[in-house]
């Protein structure tokens, strides 16, 4: 078990390298980064900037006990929701 786990963490980091600045690979710093302006641009009423719009477009937050956890929004049509990962929970 351990064998296969290091062998997926070395081709991942691998695909992560290639790819570069532009990935969808969340390391911890991200990720914790992201949830905190999420929750600083949804505390504005006004005032927001491009960059904020954007962020709640594509991502939103979720308490989960005492937890939070980055989401894609929940659109109207469907009520599934999909949890974004920091790539240390893979």
């Amino acid at each position: 078990m351990e064998l296969s786990q290091t062998s997926f963490n070395v081709k991942l980091q691998g695909l992560i390298d290639k790819k570069g600045a532009n990935n969808r690979f969340l390391t911890e710093e991200f990720y914790k980064n992201i949830i905190d302006k999420i929750r600083i641009a949804k505390g504005k009423e006004r005032g927001k900037i491009t960059s904020e719009y954007k962020l709640l477009k594509r991502y939103d937050v979720v308490k989960i006990s005492e937890t939070e956890k980055l989401i894609k929004p929940v659109s109207s049509d469907s009520n599934n929701i999909v949890y974004c990962q920091e790539r240390s929970d893979f």
